[in-house]
């Protein structure tokens, strides 16, 4: 008897990689029609991918050079900053298929792929906001296949895709680095792959993820305190035993779901084929991953670890996880529950309603607010990241900035501060950033052209002395 079509499409690496394509369109088509304005990560990524630098602000530059090349072809709009979000979901699910496809038909592939939906931070943040976190999880199962091909034939193709993908992963975000370095030790640790790691090539890997960094890494090491703002988000000081703590609950809200599948299926099932070998080596890594940053967090005496920082280590174990629970279950088995449990997941995540739930609605007429502010005359105007945004939205050709709390400024020209009013110690930041200017207040005051009220300060700025 032969399988039906729709039985036959399941069995075609095709039918997967267009089903996440849709997927990824259908969620930026949901996002793009609630979308209204730009708040938080997206702004700060619209307003960095104006231009290419070799860095913007405490996050490495991958993702704005991507927003950039995506605004070369629809333009500095918000349906830009959808795209490029898209993009970077197909790639995510895309390279969770690859991951499993190793090692599975690309039917039990296709569904350990999707499921992914089980890392909460994937199912519904990605959807929402987070950009650098969503790059990094698409590019380190990547660079993992890169690394297993390098083990398994050493090429010198496989040594260079290796070390040119993991220089991506850390140029998206340094968490990229994680899993990647705790995967060559892992693999150090295996006697069938210690000879393939030490071959020589793997210095020219090493060299091409120097060469293709060098670039951030020296604008990181001469901007140094804007590159390490974000430090603080570790809570430095605030006690190891804490830290330790959260990086637990990280763990459980980050791969919480995945180790029940899997306790499930042990205990629900008898038979099963094993994996391959070499996957003891990337649970290893995974296990290294987290003694890893544990270590950083007791040399920092560090008291936060967030749960987005652990997805990139969670995210290349998971379909690796669901393929041997498939595997183990049996193809046919659990077929009706496993589909209707993951369309039922499906659905709650094509559920409009967390595109709201965190983030505010517009608060501002941004094109009056523009006319207001730009008839000050100043000749350039820094701003919090969100107004900075909608300004440049709705009038292109405003000298807006950003962060009015990182960074010097130039001593000249006439600059606009403006804060929502609940930002008031803005001004006392935005000082700071002056040092050796002589500053003149031209003008202040409360616009309220956008609708609600916005305070701004007018200064003249010329060297002291």
């Amino acid at each position: 008897m032969t399988s039906s079509p729709p039985a036959r499409a399941l069995d075609r690496s095709i039918f997967w990689i267009a089903l996440f394509a849709v997927y990824a369109f259908v969620q930026g088509a949901i996002r793009h029609h609630f979308k209204t304005a730009l708040f938080g990560d997206d702004s700060e990524l619209f307003l960095w991918a104006r231009s290419l630098d070799w860095g913007y602000g405490v996050q490495p530059p991958l993702y704005a050079w991507g927003q950039w090349l995506v605004n070369q072809v629809f333009g500095d709009t918000i349906l830009s900053i959808t795209v490029m979000r898209s993009l970077c979901l197909f790639g995510l699910y895309a390279a969770g298929y690859l991951m499993a496809r190793r090692y599975a038909s690309p039917r039990l592939a296709g569904f350990a792929a999707l499921g992914l939906f089980l890392i909460p931070e994937i199912a519904q943040t990605f959807l929402r906001t987070r950009t650098h976190n969503l790059l990094v999880t698409a590019l380190v199962p990547l660079a993992t296949l890169a690394f297993l091909d390098l083990c398994d034939r050493q090429r010198l193709g496989d040594y260079l895709r290796f070390g040119a993908l993991t220089a991506l992963a850390v140029l998206a975000k340094a968490t990229g680095a994680i899993f990647l370095l705790a995967l060559v030790l892992a693999g150090l640790m295996r006697p069938a792959t210690r000879r393939a790691i030490l071959d020589r090539r793997m210095v020219l890997a090493f060299v091409l993820l120097a060469v293709l960094s060098a670039g951030p890494v020296i604008w990181s090491l001469t901007n140094s305190a804007l590159a390490t703002a974000s430090l603080s988000k570790f809570q430095p000081g605030g006690g190891w035993t804490t830290g330790l703590l959260s990086l637990g609950r990280a763990m459980v809200d980050s791969g919480g779901f995945v180790a029940v599948a899997v306790g499930l299926t042990v205990l629900l099932t008898r038979r099963g084929a094993a994996l391959p070998d070499e996957t003891v080596m990337l649970w290893r890594a995974g296990i290294l991953s987290v003694l890893l940053i544990a270590l950083g967090v007791i040399v920092a005496d560090a008291a936060e670890i967030k749960e987005r920082w652990l997805v990139p280590v969670v995210a290349p174990l998971t379909p690796l996880a669901l393929v041997w629970c498939f595997q183990r279950v049996g193809r046919w088995r659990f077929l009706p529950a496993l589909l209707g449990g993951l369309s039922a997941v499906l659905q709650l995540a094509l559920l409009p309603g967390y595109y709201e739930r965190k983030e505010p609605l517009p608060r501002a007429d941004y094109a009056a607010l523009a006319a207001e502010l730009g008839s000050t005359g100043a000749t350039q105007m820094w701003l919090p990241d969100d107004m900075a945004a909608g300004l440049a939205l709705a009038s292109p050709g405003i000298p807006v900035g950003q962060r009015v709390d990182r960074g010097l400024l130039p001593c000249e020209g006439k600059v606009l501060l403006a804060v929502w009013p609940e930002l008031d110690p803005a001004l006392d930041a935005f000082r700071q950033r002056l040092p050796g200017c002589s500053v003149t207040e031209a003008a202040s005051g409360t616009s309220n052209a956008g609708g609600v009220p916005v305070r701004y300060w007018v200064f003249t700025l010329t060297p002291a002395g």
